[in-house]
């Protein structure tokens, strides 16, 4: 009898289209807001930045520029060090170098490279060098993250579950999972769907948490990477209304919400836009957060970099781009 009253609970939490996860409102304005004033020096060696990582007391930038080299490294003091790797296809060089995939340490760093690899980098004072290289995907994914020694996480494209976990030993996809938000720009088609449902994760792999937060959509994810459920929802209620049709999106006239998320030690960090596409930005709007999804801080940076790190001991170093020049910009959080 038991068994019959909780399969009719499940049919009409269904049928009443009632959420199993618990869907909390936000408003940016009432949460604790801090100003910082940068410090900048300016960058003469890289001409394409992409990424920019602190390995222990050292910043390393990866360039995009073909022609260049692939790192760039400065000390705690902004002071250029040296450049390493070229990009090609002979031994020791990349065709593609894109984000990290894992938490690093003081010694190394894990970065998705040449489509389906995963490459460590190990570091000391001497430089740069390849520690091991691995297959962990057998096509172009988005979103990678490594979950542990065997298990990759990836946004897919495509795919009535937006997100997949693969077994690169065994060479299998485990488990699909998740849900598209409803959208207020209307799509057509799956394309449409998994563009402006783009979204990018952080792992908690402590507390075993996959924070996703949706560009186009203002709402914050959690799920349960125990169970791949979803868990919260938190969505922003003052934030600028999303009015754009999807043709609009395309043409880049839809409002963009967050941008870079990043885990540093026990906070999530995420750049908060609230703007259209293509306004200008003049400042960095980071929301600080613990690993449940509560904002606990917004901070207020008065030049805009659109790439950044947090060091372990709480410095925010980015990279801005003024008068057609890159500047490092740091600051104490």
């Amino acid at each position: 009898m038991m068994r019959k009253i909780l399969f009719l609970l499940v049919i009409l939490n269904q049928a009443c289209g009632l959420k199993n996860y618990e869907h909390l409102e936000c408003g940016i304005e009432s949460v604790k807001k801090s100003f910082r004033i940068l410090d900048t020096v300016l960058i003469r060696e890289v001409f394409d930045p992409s990424a920019l990582y602190c390995v222990g007391k050292n910043f390393w930038v990866v360039n995009r520029k073909q022609s260049g080299k692939v790192f760039y490294k400065y000390d705690s003091e902004l002071s250029f060090y040296g450049s390493y790797f070229s990009y090609g296809r002979a031994g020791n060089e990349f065709v593609f170098v894109d984000n990290s995939l894992k938490g690093g340490c003081d010694t190394a760093l894990y970065l998705y490279t040449n489509w389906f690899d995963c490459t460590k980098f190990s570091f000391s004072e001497r430089g740069i060098a390849v520690a091991d290289n691995f297959r962990i995907l057998p096509e172009i994914q988005n979103n990678v993250i490594l979950l542990n020694d065997s298990l990759v996480f990836y946004r897919a494209l495509a795919d009535d579950k937006p997100f997949h976990i693969y077994n690169y030993m065994k060479k299998e996809i485990v488990c699909k999972f998740g849900e598209f938000p409803e959208a207020p720009i209307k799509i057509g088609n799956d394309t449409d769907r998994d563009n402006v449902c783009l979204c990018n994760s952080v792992y908690a792999a402590t507390e075993k948490k996959l924070v996703t937060f949706y560009e186009s959509i203002p709402i914050i994810r959690l799920y349960d990477m125990n169970t791949h459920a979803l868990v919260r929802e938190i969505e922003i209620t003052d934030c600028e209304r999303q009015v754009a049709s999807v043709d609009d999106y395309y043409a880049d006239e839809n409002i963009i919400y967050f941008l870079m998320p990043m885990q540093q030690g026990n906070n999530i960090y995420v750049q908060y836009l609230n703007k259209g596409a293509t306004e200008s930005v003049n400042e960095t709007v980071l929301l600080k957060m613990d690993l449940n999804g509560n904002i606990v801080e917004k901070l207020v940076l008065n030049q805009y970099c659109p790439i950044y790190t947090i060091t372990e001991t709480g410095e925010f170093c980015g990279i801005s781009i003024l008068g057609g020049e890159y500047y490092f910009c740091k600051t104490k959080l």
